[in-house]
């Protein structure tokens, strides 16, 4: 079940049918970051997006599936989404993949989760970059990488048969924050824009932190909103006068 709420916090764990996948989201952190397991229905083989911490309860999940993880996709480079990417990586012997303008976002992963929220995070020691646009395969896990900078350079949707994540770019009525250093609120206004023209309606949006939504459903609110309010995930960076 969903907890109703609008905004934060995120879903509670819960499982949703997304064209021929299984979207198992299990919520983790103290930023309440949504980690995706994605699930092919008919092979079983499966996909985790944005791995942010809470090794155990992603470990659970994926030893009770039938068929061996294939590997990791992170939507951007922020600790609060890679805290448990080492650890998966390491235990299943899987590849974690992300845009290559977030590569080095993603490598400094320890020294933003001490410095700004007091957490320990182990830095992914092996990323595989992709680019723009770039079609990623993982047996009959297809997913297209579809570029939505603004909150990060790197950002990415990721676009599959009935569903995309959004990563931080686009939440249920609130598009990503543009507080950070490499953000900015235009291009991510841009972004959001490109996405509801771009997909169809019936998609489901599973975004990095808050409540499942569709396109369908976005588009309206997009429309009617001269200002969409930016959601807030911790404090923000830009208070910082030096980037690590």
């Amino acid at each position: 079940n969903r907890t109703g709420a609008e905004s934060m916090p995120g879903p509670l764990n819960e499982t949703i049918q997304a064209g021929q996948f299984l979207v198992h989201t299990v919520v983790t952190g103290p930023f309440k970051e949504n980690c995706y397991i994605l699930e092919h229905s008919q092979t079983g083989e499966h996909v985790v997006i944005d791995p942010g911490a809470n090794t155990e309860s992603i470990e659970s999940i994926l030893d009770s599936r039938p068929t061996k993880l294939k590997a990791i996709v992170l939507t951007h480079g922020h600790f609060d989404h890679v805290g448990a990417v080492q650890s998966l990586c390491d235990k299943y012997g899987v590849a974690c993949y992300i845009h290559e303008k977030d590569v080095r976002l993603a490598r400094q992963a320890s020294l933003w989760g001490i410095r700004f929220a007091k957490m320990r995070v182990a830095t992914p020691k092996v990323l595989n970059s992709f680019n723009d646009n770039e079609r990623l395969s993982f047996g009959e896990v297809q997913l297209a990488a579809l570029p939505v900078p603004g909150h990060t350079p790197g950002s990415v949707a990721l676009f599959g048969d009935g569903f995309v994540f959004t990563g931080d770019t686009l939440f249920f009525k609130h598009i990503g924050p543009a507080d950070y250093p490499g953000s900015c609120r235009k291009t991510i206004r841009e972004s959001v824009n490109f996405l509801l023209q771009s997909l169809p309606d019936e998609t489901q949006i599973f975004p990095g932190h808050g409540r499942p939504w569709q396109i369908a459903e976005a588009k309206q609110w997009w429309n009617e909103t001269v200002e969409p309010p930016a959601f807030q995930i911790m404090i923000p960076l830009s208070s910082v006068e030096t980037q690590p």
